[in-house]
């Protein structure tokens, strides 16, 4: 008899522990309370019928590190676990997940073998050193920037059309299978080869701080957006880029660049290479210009009256017309060979550093001298300067004179 009623007091114990989910990190409990899924104080345990239907979860930025009990939300599509204290992470149970974020934790190792349905997986700034994404077929999104790969095979990940692989230790990378790939970030790797001939839709290519000797972009024609700087590549054709609005191609081996195929383009920042000609009368709606550190001898921008921002520091130029550069909001061309400067004309001028030039002549005095800001410009280190152009002695004399050098005067007219 006593045995018959110890075995119905187990029973009848486990049928109403089954009803419940275990939840042992307290701070997971507590999230899962401030969303109502749980109620009262903390437990250490959750009814399963309050969560097994739940198809979204936001638990970000709790302090979790123990997810255990996830297995339970069964119905479970959306999860975003990230900025938590996670090392571990199990959703093998959650076969209906399509979406996971689980970033900024500290999680080693993930398994994602049994979620056939994932679309959507960004798991970057963790601690993993592999991941495997063979089993999911169905993704179309991809972000595990900043782990510690060294290789990512995506060779079956046929419907990815985004990938952001940067800030890992990977050594080489195949996208010759992914021919739906719009954007590829792939940057600060140690990539030496990118074969992107079969990629045909990619529209953003970033794979700055890499490698790469080369790179062949030519079948690439509906790129929008290009970012190679910080790598060794010496030559770089974009002819066929036609649609190219945003280069970057600085801290390369490029002695020569031509542009002239890409009138859409807005911003070029080729810095410190060695180039020693550039052409940019085709690209008239030319915004952003960086040439800084390279060999040019002259830049001609009377044709690019959209530029908003002129950059040649460390160049070879004698001369320099912005004339008609009305625009013109930022102009950097210290460390030069100038020997005039006149922005009379440039109203909306309020950066300006003409430093380390062989100026005899600078003209500042374009009605809007209050427009500079006093941290933004410098006029310094040009010995055969004595006066300066400007709108207002008195006001140049009380806002400007650090940035000149002793010798100089301020002026309305220097001629006198």
């Amino acid at each position: 008899m006593k045995s018959k009623v110890f075995f119905l007091l187990f029973l009848i114990n486990t049928v109403v522990y089954s009803q419940y989910t275990l939840i042992p990190d307290a701070n997971f409990e507590r999230a899962l309370i401030a969303k109502g899924y749980d109620s009262g104080d903390v437990d250490g345990k959750v009814l399963t019928k309050s969560i097994d239907k739940i198809k979204e979860l936001e638990i970000d930025a709790s302090k979790i590190s123990d997810l255990t009990g996830i297995q339970d939300f069964i119905a479970l599509e959306d999860l975003d676990c990230s900025e938590n204290e996670l090392s571990n992470l199990d959703v093998s149970k959650n076969l209906n997940l399509s979406k996971l974020k689980c970033i900024i934790n500290k999680i080693t190792s993930l398994n994602l073998s049994e979620n056939s349905k994932l679309i959507y997986l960004e798991c970057y700034n963790n601690h993993l050193t592999n991941l495997d994404v063979s089993k999911n077929l169905n993704i179309s999104y991809l972000g595990c920037y900043d782990n510690k790969l060294t290789s990512l095979d995506i060779s079956k990940n046929l419907k990815l059309s985004n990938l952001e692989c940067g800030k890992n230790q990977i050594l080489s990378l195949d996208v010759s299978n992914n021919l739906e790939i719009r954007h590829l970030d792939c940057s600060f790797n140690q990539i030496q080869f990118l074969d992107l001939s079969k990629n045909k839709h990619l529209n953003k290519l970033l794979c700055r701080d890499n490698k790469l000797k080369s790179l062949d972009v030519s079948k690439n024609v509906r790129l929008t957006l290009l970012n190679c700087f910080v790598n060794e590549i010496a030559v770089l054709d974009v002819s066929k880029n036609l649609k190219l609005e945003f280069l970057s191609c600085s801290q390369n081996q490029l002695t020569s660049f031509d542009i002239s195929k890409n009138v859409k383009l807005q911003s070029l920042d080729c810095n410190k290479n060695k180039i020693k000609n550039l052409d940019t009368s085709k690209n008239v709606i030319l915004s952003e210009l960086y040439l800084n550190s390279n060999e040019l001898k002259k830049i001609d921008v009377s044709k690019n009256l959209k530029l908003f921002s002129l950059f040649c520091s460390e160049n070879k130029l004698s001369e320099l017309d912005v004339s008609r550069n009305l625009e013109l909001f930022n102009l950097d061309c210290r460390s030069n060979k100038l020997k005039h400067l006149d922005i009379s004309k440039n109203l909306k001028t309020a950066y300006l550093d003409c430093s380390s030039n062989s100026l005899v002549s600078l003209n500042l005095k374009n009605g809007n001298n209050t427009n500079f800001g006093t941290l933004l410009i410098d006029f310094k280190n040009n010995k055969n300067l004595s006066c300066i152009i400007v709108d207002n002695v008195d006001y140049a004399n009380s806002k400007w004179s650090y940035f000149k050098d002793p010798n100089v005067s301020y002026s309305l007219n220097c001629e006198r």
